[in-house]
């Protein structure tokens, strides 16, 4: 009987050590859970001196997801957005104060030069294809997000023109430097209306390429852009599949 008793006392003392354990990580989960809780909203939504440092941070971009968090007692804003090809986001208190800005793109090996004679088949035929075949050509290789890109620049017509184009062919994009004459008309008057006594002392030509795909699902067509590399640029999830039989 008292060997019995002994072993009801070592379980009551184990369920009270379990229950303790529970409750303090119960709390602590609680505590962690209240220092750092997060939202998502909207820019206007936004106080307005934290609108304002987004709006100029991120001026030329498309602003994709602002959240709002409770980190250590203190409310933090945080903008995703995209601008000149690149993932960023800052991270801005609630006064407006800029904390600070994270480059979410993977780091990129650093550009090498190489002959043109050992690129890639298909690399040198999309260079004949889009600038000729006459050359000189001066090749470059960087590795962007895992994938080879090639650089090759020439000249036609003594005009400097470049290439970006990926290990299987395919072209990203295109610069061709042309005589300011050959501008379209309605941005030369742009340009003299706004810069009245510049001189333009370059202009290029540039042709980025890109895929539109519609994708149905669940009744609905999402409309997705996409790089040649295989980044997502846009998606449109807002149109409705039409009736057919209608």
């Amino acid at each position: 009987m008292k060997r019995n008793s002994k072993v009801w006392v070592v379980l009551v003392c184990g369920i009270i050590a379990a229950s303790l354990a529970i409750a303090a990580w119960a709390q602590n989960d609680k505590k962690v859970k209240e220092e750092k809780q997060e939202k998502i909203i909207a820019l206007e939504n936004a106080p307005a001196p934290v609108q304002a440092t987004i709006i100029k941070e991120t001026a030329g971009g498309e602003i994709k997801e602002i959240e709002e968090e409770l980190e250590n007692g203190k409310i933090v804003y945080s903008a995703e957005f995209v601008k000149d090809g690149k993932k960023k986001e800052i991270h801005v208190a609630a006064d407006g104060s800029l904390m600070k800005e994270d480059d979410n793109e993977d780091e990129d090996d650093e550009e090498e030069s190489v002959p043109y004679e050992s690129l890639p088949a298909a690399v040198k035929a999309a260079v004949e294809k889009h600038l000729g075949g006459a050359g000189p050509f001066k090749a470059k290789v960087e590795t962007k997000k895992g994938i080879k890109v090639f650089e090759i620049e020439s000249k036609i017509s003594e005009q400097d023109a470049s290439i970006e184009v990926t290990e299987s062919g395919d072209p990203l994009e295109i610069e061709r430097e042309i005589p300011a004459q050959n501008l379209p008309p309605a941005i030369i008057d742009k340009i003299i209306k706004k810069f009245p006594e510049g001189k333009i002392k370059e202009a290029e030509q540039v042709q980025k390429f890109y895929y539109e795909i519609e994708i149905t699902e669940n009744g609905k067509t999402k409309e997705i852009i996409f790089s040649p590399t295989g980044e997502m640029k846009k998606e449109k999830n807002d149109k409705k599949e039409e009736n057919d039989d209608d």
